[in-house]
């Protein structure tokens, strides 16, 4: 069974893609030798859809622009509930849905055909459905704006969850942003797919200081368990990985990486 993962806030510059990229990058590809006993890993089978109108997974991964894949990206899956001719094969194991320019026309054009689809909440699921069964993971960077594409993806599952990983800058607004966007998660549950789930919060962006620590309280009191222990701090190596891509085969990128190795763990745990 293949496990989504959705990565989503509706609070831009979070990280939301760096976390969706750098587990990409960790699931599909072995571990290196040096890397500590317990982050071992075997590469798994990965497809990384970026729904996202900015594209930056779709640049971190292929090293390309989104305007490379102008009338090969996810829009044209979609139009055609299909998604096999349009996914970019970087290595065995990572597989891409890139994003465009005209992932802005979606909801114009969702609005303009919903009455003519079938269960119009589940077109991405249809667009994903002929090649879930290749991949162990699909995961899925969104929008930092609640748009018909972001919904979209909260209705995609195969058989398990529709796993929702919801990023946690540690200040006050990003406190509320998950806050409110837990009520965006409920009628799409209710309503649309039983199967969506939050798999966790995750504290993004921390820099340690009193404000973290007090914000990281309040929200272990207002989401218990589902405040995931992991701590994504400000790395400057993460920062350079941008622009040299994922490697993890010196000490400090693996230093960089420390923090999303111990994520991995984590999301492994709960899914």
């Amino acid at each position: 069974m293949v496990h989504v993962i959705v990565v989503a806030n509706e609070k831009g510059g979070i990280g939301k893609t760096t976390i969706a990229c750098k587990l990409a990058s960790l699931l599909s590809t072995d571990s290196h030798e040096k890397v500590e006993a317990k982050y071992k890993r075997t590469a798994e089978k990965v497809l990384l859809v970026d729904t996202d109108l900015q594209g930056n997974a779709t640049f971190f991964t292929t090293r390309q622009l989104r305007s490379q894949f102008e009338g090969r990206s996810l829009i044209e899956a979609i139009a055609e509930e299909d998604a096999t001719d349009y996914i970019i094969e970087l290595t065995e194991h990572l597989h891409v849905l890139p994003s465009s320019s005209k992932v802005a026309m979606f909801d114009a054009e969702f609005t303009k055909l919903r009455h003519q689809l079938e269960e119009p909440a589940k077109w991405l699921q249809r667009t994903l459905a002929p090649v879930a069964h290749n991949y162990d993971w699909i995961v899925i960077d969104t929008s930092p704006s609640l748009t018909e594409l972001q919904l979209q993806t909260f209705n995609v599952s195969f058989g398990g969850y529709t796993n929702v990983l919801i990023p946690m800058q540690t200040e006050r607004f990003g406190f509320h942003s998950v806050q409110q966007f837990s009520d965006t998660l409920t009628p799409v549950e209710q309503h649309t797919n039983p199967n969506l789930a939050v798999l966790g919060v995750v504290p993004v962006l921390t820099d340690g200081t009193l404000v973290d620590k007090n914000i990281m309280a309040e929200a272990k009191e207002q989401f218990g368990d589902l405040l995931f222990k992991t701590v994504i701090k400000r790395r400057a190596g993460v920062k350079k990985m941008v622009d040299t891509g994922f490697s993890e085969h010196y000490a400090k990128e693996r230093e960089a990486l420390q923090d999303f190795y111990d994520l991995l763990l984590e999301v492994k745990q709960h899914v």
